[in-house]
């Protein structure tokens, strides 16, 4: 009994111990708890460290799971593609939700392709793709499901004959370019051509029918051809064939007509554009050919060796390989476009009111321009010798008046400088008026007084009966002129 008595009081003692124990770990315990606060619930599980973006817990340092699904869906075709060269944008076979995606083909030796559709893989349910129509390109917005592409190809000449059916001069030069390789792709092949004449009748559709006598000699598209017919028309300031591409003058482009020969069909002895600009604006403009077009070196044109600075730049437009073929009535067609394009330095002339002054409202009261080259390439200086007048660049006498642009707006020439001098021109204008209710005064663009072949200063022009040889004569720049009217006696105050 005494033995047990003890064993229970060593037992009792034990378990005082163990509850002390216990005791010490919880205060321990609340005292971490108390440094280091309790954790926050929102803060990622697992045993990561610093996470990328957003999760819930799961792996390396989660976070908060986002909206987006970045999830990449399959891009397949419906078939092994031979016919071409298939590339995808951006590669390796899928996208996620929401990526553009670009896809160009590239056609086999003979082959077009025919038809392209994006569809839902297992449907037939469409996804919206755009392609321009003249192109190898095929552009869709991935999905948020798999898709497949279905395609189909056609012969090179059942191409050809579709792209020029629809062809027309508002196309761009890309387009046309477009439909130029697929010929120039098809002349050398020996395959079958079902239509027959499909590369036949897209050059003559490209370079015209002239030799056709069935078609009347004119400026018309059947006639010259889309090529010439869209560069004879087409506004080169607008369309960016000029670098760099500044403002231009009031007259910004003056188109030669066609010189039809009628005893001699198909022929057309002027095909250019001359496109003046102001050399205060535009220093030193080039050419810049679109698609298709190819320039030479410029020169300066013959027979215009007295006026300034006029580059003439030869283009030449190849139509498919530039062999001549011959249509269904045995006429041959030259495939090969020649068009020069002259850069025309010019100095324009703006017609402003001052004072109150009324538009003149007839050309016989308004003011005078005329322009004078000299017959000699040195000497004698103006008004000492032989000259003419109006003979120049077809822009001898020019009449400003009235209250239109076209009216008030004008160019003419600029003529080289006389070897002998830094000032004196083998060019000059004459300003006069029959007017005797007005006063005219000459002015550069920024208001500067121009001054005269004599030295003196154009700012009091007054009526001049017989102009032959008027004072008021300058040696015109390619800049900006003023030429501003005003009455010739001056506005009374309004008394009080």
């Amino acid at each position: 009994m005494k033995i047990q008595a003890q064993g229970v009081n060593i037992m009792n003692r034990r378990k005082k111990q163990l509850s002390a124990v216990i005791v010490l770990i919880c205060a321990a315990l609340c005292a971490a708890l108390m440094f280091s606060g309790c954790p926050d619930p929102n803060q990622g599980g697992g045993s990561g460290g610093e996470g990328e973006g957003e999760g819930e817990g799961e792996g390396e340092g989660g976070g908060q799971q986002g909206s987006v699904d970045n999830t990449s869906n399959l891009i397949s075709f419906a078939e092994q593609y031979t016919q071409a060269t298939i590339s995808i944008d951006p590669p390796g076979g899928s996208a996620p939700n929401g990526t553009p995606v670009t896809i160009t083909l590239t056609p086999n030796s003979g082959l077009e392709p025919g038809t392209f559709g994006v569809f839902r893989s297992g449907t037939n349910s469409q996804v919206d793709h755009t392609h321009a129509e003249f192109s190898y390109t095929y552009k869709f917005t991935m999905p948020a499901y798999p898709v497949v592409i279905r395609m189909s190809f056609i012969s090179i000449y059942e191409a050809i004959k579709n792209a020029s059916d629809k062809i027309t001069s508002q196309n761009s030069w890309e387009d046309i370019d477009f439909l130029n390789q697929m010929i120039r792709k098809a002349q050398p092949l020996s395959l079958v051509d079902p239509t027959g004449i499909a590369i036949q009748n897209a050059i003559k559709k490209l370079a015209g029918d002239r030799n056709n006598s069935s078609v009347p000699l004119s400026d018309t598209v059947e006639y010259l051809g889309i090529v010439e017919y869209k560069i004879r028309n087409e506004d080169l300031y607008e369309k960016e064939w000029i670098t760099p591409n500044t403002k231009p003058p009031s007259y910004k482009i003056d188109k030669v007509p066609a010189t039809i020969d009628t005893t001699t069909p198909g022929s057309i002895t002027l095909r250019r554009t001359h496109l003046y600009y102001v050399e205060e604006d535009n220093p030193n403009p080039t050419v810049e050919p679109k698609k298709g077009w190819v320039a030479s070196t410029p020169g300066t044109p013959a027979g215009l060796t007295i006026l300034y600075g006029i580059k003439e730049y030869p283009l030449t437009y190849t139509i498919g390989t530039g062999t001549s073929v011959t249509t269904g009535s045995s006429l041959s067609i030259n495939p090969i476009i020649k068009y020069n394009i002259w850069l025309y330095p010019c100095a324009q002339y703006t017609l402003e009111y001052e004072q109150k002054a009324d538009p003149i409202a007839t050309e016989n009261s308004g003011v005078n321009l005329k322009q004078f080259a000299m017959n000699a390439g040195t000497s004698p200086r103006p008004g000492t010798g032989s000259e003419s007048s109006g003979t120049v660049g077809g822009s001898g006498n020019q009449d400003l008046y009235g209250s239109t642009d076209a009216l008030k707006n004008k160019t003419g020439d600029v003529g080289i400088l006389f070897p002998d001098s830094s000032t004196d021109r083998q060019l000059y204008v004459a300003v006069s008026t029959t007017n005797q209710n007005i006063a005219i005064r000459v002015t550069t663009g920024d208001g500067t007084p121009v001054r005269g072949i004599d030295g003196s200063s154009l700012d009091s022009i007054v009526n001049s009966p017989s102009p032959a040889y008027p004072a008021a004569r300058f040696y015109p720049e390619s800049r900006h002129y003023i030429i501003k009217v005003r009455p010739k006696t001056e506005p009374v105050p309004i008394t009080p």
